[in-house]
């Protein structure tokens, strides 16, 4: 064990291309969560920033539920969202006490040359920043001031809103039949898609502790456990002081050769409930539950829109099927 890593080892060197694999691995995997190992790691979590761990922990099956719902909690119960608290705590903290640790020329190899920016283009970059931007225009999020919009209407509020309303009744007592006004958005945790390339990435981090042999202050250690089993067990998390909602994995995340989220016959990324986004060489083309085009996905329509019936191949055909079969959004 050392306590200050100079440079590394040629053999460190070398471990570095299984470590990133490993390590995409993880961000991309599919399949069940591990909801215990993730409900453990929050406790301690919790317990670290002074915050009582929250009676109501529920379990999700998709990042849209998980939205909706705990945005409408956070409405009905004046909560607190920890999103940033617990960031703080249990993975920018430990990103001081490393960094103090690391030289700078291999803080900047590992970090931004190799390890972090080889993971976080493939998972952070390919995979995470399209689904952000695609919640952000699906619930009309205004960045500046946090309020995000809705209607009822919505195909994919529709199709999952039993789900949602079932879980709020769970969380609050209250049964409700509408999405409130004055919703905010509440801020979510990537986890499995935590992979940025920056020097809180658990990538970055326990590279240098389980293969560079770093040792750290035991209180730091058991806070990068802490993150590290946030990061390898689950989907997205949305803590708060008065709930904590866990989302599964995917069931698929479907990707080019080139990294991007593509399918031409079905959802590039999709989770248990059915919700999911349609996504043909990066770009976004359907998402949810009903035709909603975006502006970059229009141009690929004609050649690989999944839909039933003739293909479209003109511009007029094209604009009649979507006026005709959902709404457009521009």
């Amino acid at each position: 064990m050392v306590e200050k890593i100079i440079s590394l080892t040629d053999e460190q060197v070398a471990g570095i291309p299984d470590w990133k694999r490993k390590w995409i691995e993880i961000g991309l995997a599919t399949g069940d969560a591990d909801f215990e190992r993730a409900e453990a790691a929050f406790r301690f979590a919790y317990s670290a920033i002074g915050v009582p761990f929250p009676k109501k922990v529920v379990r999700v099956e998709s990042p849209f539920v998980g939205t909706l719902a705990a945005c409408i909690c956070n409405r009905l119960l004046n909560g607190k969202v920890l999103e940033n608290e617990l960031r703080h705590e249990i993975s920018s903290d430990v990103d001081v006490a490393i960094w103090e640790a690391i030289w700078p020329d291999v803080h900047e190899e590992l970090v931004h040359n190799t390890l972090g920016a080889g993971v976080g283009e493939v998972v952070y970059k390919k995979v995470y920043e399209p689904i952000s931007l695609a919640f952000a225009d699906l619930f009309s999020l205004d960045e500046e001031s946090g309020s995000i919009e809705i209607p009822a209407s919505d195909p994919a509020v529709v199709h999952h809103w039993d789900t949602v309303s079932a879980i709020v009744e769970r969380i609050t007592g209250e049964t409700i039949d509408d999405i409130p006004d004055g919703l905010r958005w509440h801020r979510w945790g990537q986890g499995q898609f935590a992979l940025e390339a920056w020097a809180g990435s658990p990538v970055y981090m326990s590279f240098l502790t389980d293969i560079c042999g770093l040792r750290m202050d035991p209180k730091m250690h058991l806070r990068l456990e802490a993150w590290l089993s946030i990061c390898e067990s689950i989907n997205f998390f949305w803590p708060n002081s008065e709930f904590l909602i866990l989302c599964d994995r995917p069931v698929r995340i479907s990707r080019d050769n080139k990294s991007r989220l593509h399918h031409t016959v079905q959802k590039a990324i999709e989770y248990k409930d059915g919700w999911g986004l349609w996504y043909v060489q990066g770009h976004l083309v359907k998402d949810s539950v009903g035709p909603r085009f975006s502006i970059e996905g229009r141009e690929y329509i004609a050649k690989f829109q999944p839909h039933d019936g003739p293909r479209p191949r003109t511009w007029e055909e094209k604009e009649s099927y979507r006026n005709g079969k959902g709404n457009s959004r521009n």
